[in-house]
C-alpha cells in the first residue's frame, strides 16, 4: 500500500483533478478536451492526467467517457490493473521492444517503472523507480508536515 501512496505522491501530490503533465506538441497525443496552448501553454497539450498520471497517446481507452480524468477511483484503478498485469507476467511484449534486461513475473518495482517509461528496465525506468524509492517511499513523504504541496515536474 506504500508503495501506492508514494508514487500518488510523486505523480500528483495526490491531487486528481487539477493533474495534468508530460505536456508535448503533437496534437493527437492531447488528453481529450485540452487542445494545444489550452492550459495556458502555447503550442503545447497535457499527455497524462489523474492521480496516478494515465498517458492518453499509451492508454485512449481508458479515456472513453472521460473516466481517466474525471474519476480519481478509476485512474487509480485502471494504473494498478496494468500493475497487476505486468506482476503477473501477462505484458509478454516487453521483451519484443527495447529493455535494459528480459521481462519477468513478479517484480513488483519493475512493473512501476514500465508505467513511467512503457519499457522494462530503461535508464529511465530506473530512474523512476529510484526516484520513488529516495524521495518517496523511503521518506514516506504523504506523512510530511510540508504535504501535499505539488511537486514541479
Amino acid at each position: 500500500m506504500d508503495w501506492a501512496r508514494a508514487q500518488a505522491a510523486l505523480e500528483s501530490a495526490w491531487r486528481h483533478n487539477d493533474a495534468f503533465s508530460d505536456y508535448g506538441t503533437d496534437p493527437a497525443a492531447c488528453v481529450p478536451g485540452h487542445t494545444l496552448g489550452s492550459d495556458g501553454r502555447p503550442g503545447e497539450c497535457p499527455q497524462s492526467v489523474g492521480l496516478l498520471q494515465i498517458r492518453y497517446p499509451f492508454h485512449p481507452s481508458a479515456f472513453e467517457n472521460n473516466n481517466a480524468i474525471n474519476s480519481t477511483a478509476y485512474n487509480a484503478d485502471y494504473v494498478y490493473a496494468w500493475w497487476r498485469a505486468c506482476y503477473e507476467g501477462d505484458l509478454t511484449w516487453l521483451n519484443t521492444v527495447e529493455r535494459g534486461r528480459e521481462y519477468a513475473a513478479g517484480d513488483a518495482l519493475g512493473c512501476i517503472g514500465v508505467h513511467n517509461a512503457g519499457r522494462w528496465y530503461t535508464d529511465q525506468a530506473l530512474a523512476y523507480v529510484d526516484r520513488l524509492r529516495i524521495e518517496y517511499y523511503n521518506l514516506r513523504y504523504w506523512r510530511q508536515d510540508f504535504f501535499p504541496p505539488a511537486m514541479p515536474r
